[in-house]
């Protein structure tokens, strides 16, 4: 069986805005000391480590055990400076936020490759909302990003094909590790629809390019 492409290098492809505005920031110094001097590849990767502790501290929060590649790679992290403080501050955030209202989790880190698109993904959780699904998606990053909804988007898609069941509703919850409060961005089920069209097509593009790259 092909390999199968993630949901995150698509909505990455073909481009990364991204990289492009951390080069600003940096040569603005707009960044704390601790940061500044370091290429966009080594910051994204400090934002990354973050990430991993993150995801690991709330997976334990909801009950569940993380897996064994997601503890791994935070034990790793952990053992970077100023990496865990950063971390610990995303997960208050979120705790103060989740706690506010009653949920039900079924799952985290919730397996939706789907073998026939030729696409692989996780999303972080699977709620239980008045009798629907609503998928979650925890981000601990300095600033939420267009190809976060994207990528959302593609993820309900991708959830409304493995559980057939219309998954309408999706959460960016955005925990900055150096904020003071969680910003919550919902998708619309309208959103959600025009995502996935867009997904789709980038997902072609990205196997078209990858198929004419082998041929060079």
């Amino acid at each position: 069986m092909p390999k199968l492409i993630s949901v995150s290098s698509v909505v990455n492809f073909p481009s990364q805005p991204w990289m492009q505005q951390w080069v600003v920031s940096l040569m603005l110094g707009a960044y704390p000391s601790w940061e500044k001097g370091t290429t966009p590849q080594e910051v994204r990767a400090f934002s990354q480590h973050i990430g991993i502790i993150t995801h690991v501290l709330i997976q334990k929060e909801l009950g569940f055990t993380p897996s064994p590649r997601l503890l791994s790679a935070a034990n790793k992290a952990l053992l970077e400076k100023d990496v865990p403080e950063r971390a610990y501050h995303a997960v208050d955030l979120w705790r103060t936020w989740y706690l506010k209202e009653k949920r039900v989790c079924q799952g985290v880190e919730v397996d939706l490759s789907d073998s026939e698109l030729g696409v692989s993904g996780r999303c972080d959780a699977v709620m239980l909302e008045a009798n629907k699904k609503v998928l979650y998606e925890w981000k601990s990053g300095s600033a939420l990003h267009e190809s976060d909804a994207l990528e959302l988007a593609a993820y309900c898609w991708l959830a409304s094909r493995k559980f057939h069941y219309p998954v309408t509703e999706g959460l960016l919850v955005h925990c900055p590790y150096e904020g003071t409060a969680v910003r919550v961005v919902e998708l619309s089920e309208s959103s959600i629809v025009k995502g996935a069209a867009t997904f789709e097509k980038l997902l072609d593009a990205k196997v078209r390019w990858s198929d004419w790259q082998n041929m060079c």
